[in-house]
């Protein structure tokens, strides 16, 4: 939001906003998987459970 803002003010292109958007979904790629795969290790007995819940969780931070 704040780049965005400072976009209006200040004489930006449009790089200036896509590029910290860009890195920041192509570090998320490398975040989110290996999150998962660590809920998958701490609860290997309930893989199915811990699934759940980390698609439940992930599915609220993304809505708020």
């Amino acid at each position: 939001m704040l780049i965005l803002l400072l976009s209006f003010i200040f004489n930006m292109n449009l790089y200036v906003i896509l590029v910290p958007v860009f890195m920041i979904f192509f570090f998320i790629g490398f975040i989110v998987p290996n999150a998962l795969a660590r809920t998958m290790a701490l609860f290997s007995q309930l893989a199915g459970t811990a699934s759940s819940v980390f698609g439940t969780l992930t599915g609220i931070i993304v809505f708020l």
